[in-house]
């Protein structure tokens, strides 16, 4: 994706290399920064709420609403 957007630099129109530079800045800032160290901190801060559902569904109640008609 942001080789994608990289190429766009090429361009010889300034608003599309100035939206490529904001695009695959934000591409690369997400992918190295905010996916490596911020969602794991605050996942670790939230600790047991970040995980969702909190608790095990008996597989009985999920086969049971399928076979009720």
């Amino acid at each position: 994706m942001a080789l994608a957007f990289i190429a766009l630099l090429g361009s010889k129109t300034a608003v599309l290399n100035q939206t490529a530079f904001m695009l695959t800045t934000a591409v690369l800032v997400d992918t190295f920064i905010v996916r490596i160290f911020v969602v794991p901190i605050l996942m670790s801060f939230t600790g047991t709420l970040s995980w969702w559902p909190r608790r095990d569904i008996p597989a009985c109640v999920i086969c049971d609403s399928f076979t009720e008609e």
